[in-house]
């Protein structure tokens, strides 16, 4: 857990799934605009031909036989230029560079909103803690009311039904105790979410682990099919 909420506001604007994902989405539309503009470049195409064909003589063709072979090849390189597009790439890339501007206002947003849900958590988590503090000095403090009452009962200045209430009022405050506890926990589990630390690696969970550099390696030479995937 964060030690202060200042770190968990610092660890929630750069960590945050959310901040992350609207992260990636703007860097997307940034490579976009390339794609776009990769559109006025020149194109390069190469088609190569290889054709084989025997051709029969007069001779060979009363004989049955085969003549020589006869190979043919050929190459052709294609060059291609847009000349007139009707501005319609030019139009289209002013679009992506507006979409660029529209996804880092998102990442603000998502950012702010990290931030919001993080100091709200830990309010939350700081509330909680602060009740089991309160509820457990009430239990110790019921717990000894009760002791007392049930020493008084046994020399007869008490009655039961004073010994029930008092443990009636003592089980009462450990429920409350719990409660704060389950707050708590779950508080805990709010800020861990919000500081983008609720992932297996960093709660040291017995599972497989995803290991993006393995599966990289898996298929960076594949260059087509389907195998190559993790197996777990």
């Amino acid at each position: 857990m964060p030690a202060t909420r200042e770190d968990a506001l610092r660890l929630a604007a750069g960590n945050n799934f959310n901040v992350i994902s609207a992260a990636f989405t703007e860097l997307a539309a940034r490579d976009n605009i390339d794609v776009v503009r990769g559109q006025l470049l020149p194109q390069v195409s190469i088609v190569g031909d290889l054709n084989r064909a025997s051709s029969a003589t007069s001779s060979a063709a009363n004989t049955g036989a085969a003549g020589s072979p006869t190979n043919l090849a050929s190459i052709m390189a294609t060059a291609t230029a847009p000349l007139y597009e009707g501005g319609a790439l030019y139009s289209q890339t002013r679009q992506a560079e507006q979409t660029v501007g529209q996804r880092r206002s998102q990442v603000d947003d998502a950012r702010r909103a990290a931030v919001q849900t993080a100091d709200q958590s830990w309010a939350a988590l700081q509330a909680a803690r602060a009740s089991i503090a309160s509820f457990a000095a009430a239990v110790r403090a019921a717990q000894i009311a009760l002791a007392g009452l049930q020493e008084e009962a046994l020399t007869g200045t008490r009655t039961v039904l004073d010994v029930l209430i008092a443990e009636q009022q003592l089980f009462t405050t450990q429920s409350q105790l719990v409660t704060a506890e389950h707050d708590a926990a779950v508080a805990e589990f709010n800020v861990a979410a919000a500081v983008g630390r609720l992932i297996a690696p960093e709660l040291k969970l017995p599972v497989p682990l995803y290991d993006m550099g393995r599966h990289y390696k898996e298929v960076r030479d594949k260059w087509i099919g389907f195998s190559g995937g993790l197996k777990e």
